[in-house]
């Protein structure tokens, strides 16, 4: 019999509120967790439960437990922010018992003191970091964390932040309890050795799982079953695809790029549209106009608004944010069939289907250009098949294009175990930046008390002292050479401590080698064009470029136009850079250059590329950095000198040339509608004092709701006559960014 929630040693609020989410009894899993101790809370825990085994649930009775017995406050740590305002959402209901619930995500350069009046807060492992560079007073009242996602820890980017964040709070709160969440860890005695924590594992899920190889018209199974696929469009995915629509189905399909996603979406979407049912067809018609409002019109939404129309969603970091969600609400719900998506979204938010079909085991990388998927990818990927609510079991298979390949993927991936985990924080750029918070943070400050607590991460723990000296003592070297940091000798001890310059480089959370290029490429060079101080962005570790894909013409154009602005040869000897990777930077800065003379998102995407997820990005990047520059020159005694950099700051936030940034303070009017009532005549606050309703709606994508927002912004009441009323039109809610 299945333990009941009333059972357990819980008060009897909380039975009662889970009673009334249509929790009674836990799953297998959960009750060895139950079992192992997890509420008597002895112990730091390390839960390795397959995707919807019920993780989550137990990080919620932890976290209760915890706050009911010991007071203070719980961080529920997440590795990305889509995650976290899922479970921000799932702990929502919380607020019923008196627990009040918050999130953070962004500003970087913040204590959230607000968050003190929060008792269960749930944040990204950056902005976590974030606040401890910052010594947010708040956090000493943490009694408890949770850490979801702990094998992110093998993650280049993100696992040495999450690593650092794993080793400062427990330095600095060592009563803490620590539970630390996963869905796939091979070496778990490890990682559970080094929390100091209990392991709870388990292999039970609420669906059963099959796993196998789709080739030709035929699936095979690991446990030797077969099951033949009716060949509808002579393509193995399609026809796979449709099979499970047909019985009710959803599908996720993984493929190697996002160009890959789009067309499949597009092949798809031709044959699923024939199964959906006409009143779905209404719903994903109304849901396509959706996406066409609520951004600005580019030629990837057109494209995702038309497969989404026919019941077939593509999905990749190209997207806006909006999208993303849009798709994911509506695959939840069951109105989108079919998901194409690049590996990516395997580590994000939760998003079970019945099938799950690997188009290729080999995936495009940033660090590394194309490799194959690990197998642990492929776990992580294969654990979103089976729909606890809907599905009697999932499928989980790799397509296979010939014989050889079969063979291969069958001994890969399906006969192998995922890899053991192993901390990336040895790499240069991540020891910079985790080396100086460490210092400015003034957790230590000797060399013997920084080596002691490198030496306590996970790195230091599976390869030792000895090994992660060399590679600390060298990074000091290098503060200390940047005069980021300066030794210092007090009655025989030898100090290590930030100078004013390197403490606010640690709590603007940029990369030291960002740092040092601002400083010696902008501040010491006094530039002032914007895209002289865009190109130096471009150099820097912290942004992201756009790929020069090699064409002739492309390549030739931007040698052409880098030839002729005469400060950035120079510029390009003083950072080191060849130009190879100049003629990339060089393609960024056009486009930021682009995006602050009011190009629209369509025709930036046309030109350089760059679709509105990536636009959104390095737009927010090159936001942080022009904040840091300022920041980094009033360090420096140069704030008045560089107070031009605050007015850029403002124009690649809103996407506008100067003269509009009094218009775009208005709540409900960006850069379209900024544009068109300057153009209009009305240049100022002032000039729109003066203006009638009728005269403002008159303008094209001027609704009522604009001129609402403009007269109360204004502090002045307007009465609409109800002629004078009308829609949006083509302004758009959200009117671009």
């Amino acid at each position: 019999m299945p333990l009941s929630i009333d059972s357990l040693n819980l008060s009897n609020d909380v039975k009662k509120l889970l009673a009334e989410t249509g929790i009674n009894k836990l799953f297998p899993s959960q009750e060895e967790a139950i079992k192992n101790g997890l509420l008597n809370l002895s112990h730091n825990f390390l839960i390795v439960f397959p995707t919807s085994a019920g993780k989550t649930l137990c990080a919620e009775l932890f976290i209760v437990q915890a706050l009911k017995k010991f007071g203070g406050k719980a961080l529920y740590l997440v590795p990305l922010r889509a995650l976290a305002s899922e479970k921000y959402m799932e702990f929502k209901k919380y607020e019923k018992l008196g627990f009040k619930v918050a999130i953070s995500t962004g500003d970087y350069d913040s204590k959230d003191i607000w968050l003190g009046g929060y008792d269960i807060v749930i944040l990204t492992n950056e902005k976590c970091d974030s606040l401890i560079r910052h010594k947010a007073p708040w956090l000493n009242d943490v009694s408890v964390v949770v850490f979801d996602e702990i094998h992110l820890i093998r993650d280049p980017i993100r696992g040495p932040t999450l690593e650092m964040v794993v080793t400062k709070i427990r330095r600095l709160l060592p009563n803490t309890k620590i539970l630390a969440l996963s869905a796939t860890v091979r070496n778990y005695e490890e990682i559970a050795e080094w929390l100091n924590a209990k392991a709870i594992i388990s292999d039970w899920r609420p669906v059963p799982l099959y796993k196998g190889i789709l080739y030709d018209s035929l699936i095979q199974f690991v446990n030797g079953d077969e099951k033949h696929i009716e060949n509808i469009a002579g393509n193995p995915i399609i026809d796979a695809t449709l099979t499970t629509i047909r019985e009710n189905g959803q599908v996720l399909i993984f493929t190697s790029t996002r160009r890959i996603a789009q067309q499949l979406a597009r092949k798809l979407a031709l044959h699923v549209v024939k199964e959906i049912p006409k009143n779905e067809r209404l719903q994903l018609r109304a849901l396509a106009g959706k996406i066409l409002e609520i951004s600005p019109v580019t030629t990837l939404s057109r494209d995702l608004a038309d497969v989404v129309g026919k019941g077939v969603a593509f999905h990749h970091a190209g997207l806006h944010y909006e999208h993303r969600c849009l798709i994911e609400e509506n695959f939840r719900n069951g109105l989108i069939k079919v998901i194409c998506a690049t590996p990516t979204l395997a580590a994000g938010v939760n998003l079970p289907a019945r099938r799950v079909i690997i188009s290729n085991y080999v995936r495009y990388s940033a660090l590394g250009g194309r490799q194959e998927i690990s197998v642990l990818e492929f776990e992580q990927m294969s654990g979103r098949a089976g729909r606890p609510q809907y599905d009697k079991y999932g499928e989980a298979l790799l397509y296979a294009r010939n014989e050889n390949e079969k063979e291969y993927l069958i001994e890969q991936y399906l006969m192998r175990p995922p890899e053991y985990i192993f901390s990336q924080l040895a790499s240069e750029h991540a020891l910079r930046m985790h080396v100086l918070a460490v210092i400015s943070e003034g957790i230590a400050n000797t060399p013997e008390d920084i080596l002691s607590l490198m030496s306590s991460t996970f790195y230091g723990f599976q390869y030792g002292t000895f090994s992660i000296r060399p590679l600390v003592l060298n990074v000091l070297e290098y503060l200390v050479d940047k005069e980021l940091a300066k030794k210092l000798a007090v009655e025989g001890k030898n100090y290590i401590v930030p100078t004013p310059y390197g403490k606010r480089v640690s709590e603007l959370y940029i990369d030291p080698e960002t740092a040092v290029i601002l400083k010696e490429a902008i501040i010491e060079c006094n530039l002032k064009s914007p895209i002289e101080i865009f190109f130096v962005f471009a150099s820097t570790p912290d942004m992201p470029t756009l790929a020069v894909r090699g064409k002739r013409e492309e390549v030739s154009l931007l040698k052409d136009m880098l030839d002729r602005i005469k400060n950035l040869e120079p510029l390009m000897e003083k950072l080191g850079i060849d130009e190879s990777f100049a003629l990339s930077a060089f393609k960024t800065a056009l486009m930021l250059e682009a995006w602050i003379a009011e190009l629209s998102e369509d025709a930036i995407e046309s030109m350089y590329g760059a679709a509105p997820g990536d636009l959104y990005r390095i737009v927010k990047i090159a936001e942080w950095l022009t904040y840091s520059t300022f920041e980094l020159a009033r360090v420096f005694g140069l704030a008045s000198k560089f107070s031009f950099m605050k007015i850029l700051e403002e124009r690649i936030r809103h996407g506008v040339r100067e003269e509009l940034l009094e218009l775009v303070k208005i709540p409900n009017v960006g850069r379209t509608r900024a544009r068109t009532l300057f153009d209009a005549g009305f240049k100022t606050l002032e000039d729109l004092k003066k203006a009638s309703p009728s005269r403002l709606m008159a303008l094209k994508g001027i609704g009522s709701e604009t001129v609402k927002a403009i007269y109360d912004f204004l502090g002045m009441k307007v009465r609409m006559r109800k002629d004078e009323t009308k829609p949006e039109g083509d302004g758009l809610i959200t009117d671009y960014m």
